[in-house]
């Protein structure tokens, strides 16, 4: 089977450790997995005036986008692909696709079926990341839920109705 995970970063992070667990696993099982994460989630590489603003945001977004690259705090066997966003034209084909954080979940529920069938890896109530009701809305995505604990099921029951 080909599975892609969609990160919003591959930061020292508990999350990102879990999923790259779960990515070398599936690896061993002999699926492809493909370990996929964004320059930009915004999607919004230029301004109006173009070359101008890009470069601009290049500049001013340099030092995080090397951050990106430091993963070597970890091995991992999957692939691992740098994108300029997580639009469909970027990423593989596969049979399954996975949202990893409350970042990536818009993304990936708006994906064609030749990306993979839609999941959502819930790891935690990341109100951290953005307000509740955002949060809540991705809770709302058409995607396949995966969730980590039993509270985690039930909060999203509680706050969204959803399974």
């Amino acid at each position: 089977m080909k599975i892609t995970f969609c990160v919003n970063t591959l930061k020292l992070t508990g999350g990102i450790k879990v999923i790259f667990e779960h990515a070398n696993h599936l690896q061993k099982l002999g699926h492809q997995v493909t370990i996929v994460y964004p320059y930009n989630l915004s999607g919004k590489w230029f301004a109006k005036d173009g070359v101008t603003a890009g470069a601009k945001w290049l500049k001013s977004n340099l030092q995080a986008m090397l951050s990106f690259e430091n993963h070597h705090w970890f091995p991992v066997k999957a692939k691992i692909k740098k994108v300029p966003s997580l639009s469909a034209k970027y990423l593989p084909s596969a049979d399954v696709v996975v949202a990893t954080a409350v970042e990536t979940a818009p993304w990936v529920a708006k994906l064609p079926l030749e990306c993979g069938a839609k999941f959502y890896f819930i790891q935690g109530y990341e109100t951290w990341a953005m307000p509740a009701a955002k949060v809540h809305a991705t809770y709302k995505l058409p995607m396949t839920k995966i969730v980590i604990a039993s509270w985690l099921k039930r909060l999203i029951l509680k706050k969204t109705g959803e399974r």
